[in-house]
């Protein structure tokens, strides 16, 4: 078991430097903005990014307007996060270069370890060991990356921002698939729903899941959390995201796959999670109130009503949230709020009262709701 399952209850604070850093630097950056080291690059220009840039690539001065760098080792201020948009055999030595200038997190988007077999292992054992050693925390590697809007950072190469930076949102995203992530992210803007942070964890060789609803939990800004889960790194980090949201009432609505042997193989081949039985995660589900979402458009309508501060009957009363079993119950509000807009489509507190569901009012909010954006 790597060295990754082992680690204790999360420490939110160290992941500041991830979710909202100060400064931002991409090893790898690209003047193409269809690459994996151009786009972020645009994003956090188009979102308007408050901290300096700094692109790294030995072969160019300038890149998209901003001072180009040869080496990390060559900016001359203090960098929070760092976006790794190269190769496995690169990535060792720069997260030394990274830990000798004191950077604080770094994103890893590169493939080509633990989910590509032994050697992988071996290199991202060594990566860990030096992020660690050096006090720095390490996104990835194999991921998409993380975006806070609250903060303008914009660390992914998503393509589901091409169109255009949305507005923040109030809804948080954590998932170990970036390709999920990403659709996840792209039909929230579809139903005008706006994200606060989104994150995608990959092989989770440092930073997991739970870490990051631990994070995400104790966010004034969110009031309801996606996760995709394949496999579980740590269960302790994760007990104590979810007991977080639960304390806090954030409802959490989980997508958790491989109740099957295949399925449970397709995910550890992904990015090489470890996958369990999965009455287990059923069983942690119930105990901490999270509804277990069986569809993405389940996911999606869940998300929207709990958006617009709505719950199922008697999903406010009693420990945590346990909203999943109330809202099962209510399969009359589903099935008239696709008749009425369409399969996939938002359910809202119109539609509910048509088709006789009795809704409570969530809890209320002390901040406005976010605009819609406009696909």
């Amino acid at each position: 078991m790597p060295a990754s399952a082992s680690h204790n209850a999360p420490n939110a604070a160290s992941l500041d430097a991830l979710f909202a850093p100060r400064s931002v630097a991409i090893v790898g950056a690209s003047s193409d903005q269809r690459r994996f080291g151009g786009r972020p690059i645009q994003y956090l220009l188009e979102a308007g990014f408050d901290g300096p840039i700094y692109p790294v690539n030995p072969a160019r001065a300038e890149i998209q307007g901003l001072k180009a760098y040869p080496s990390i080792l060559d900016i001359d201020g203090p960098v929070d996060c760092a976006l790794l948009a190269i190769g496995a055999d690169a990535t060792v030595q720069t997260l030394r270069d990274c830990v000798s200038i004191g950077v604080k997190s770094a994103i890893c988007y590169g493939a080509g370890f633990a989910e590509a077999g032994p050697e992988g292992v071996k290199l991202q054992e060594e990566a860990l060991a030096i992020a660690r050693a050096g006090g720095l925390r390490l996104l990835g590697p194999n991921c998409m990356g993380a975006l806070n809007a609250h903060a303008k950072f914009y660390g992914t190469f998503a393509s589901a921002l091409e169109e255009a930076v949305p507005p923040p949102g109030r809804i948080a995203v954590a998932s170990q698939s970036g390709g999920y992530g990403g659709y996840l992210m792209r039909h929230l803007f579809l139903r005008g729903l706006g994200v606060s942070q989104w994150v995608t964890t990959g092989n989770e060789a440092d930073i997991d899941v739970g870490d990051a609803l631990h994070w995400m939990a104790g966010r004034e800004e969110n009031d309801v959390i996606l996760a995709y889960l394949e496999g579980l790194r740590s269960k302790d980090s994760l007990i104590a995201g979810l007991d977080l949201a639960r304390r806090n009432r954030k409802p959490v609505v989980m997508m958790k796959v491989g109740r099957t042997a295949e399925g449970s193989a397709a995910a550890a081949s992904h990015t090489a999670s470890l996958t369990g039985e999965d009455s287990v995660y059923d069983a942690l589900f119930e105990e901490y109130g999270v509804h277990r979402a069986r569809t993405t458009d389940e996911l999606l309508d869940i998300a929207y009503a709990l958006s617009k501060g709505v719950l199922p009957q008697g999903a406010a009363r009693g420990r945590g949230q346990h909203f999943g079993r109330h809202w099962r119950a209510d399969r009359r509000f589903r099935r008239r709020c696709r008749a009425d807009h369409g399969r996939g489509a938002p359910a809202d507190a119109g539609c509910a009262a048509r088709a006789g569901a009795a809704l409570q009012p969530a809890q209320p909010h002390r901040h406005d709701r976010p605009r819609h954006h406009q696909p």
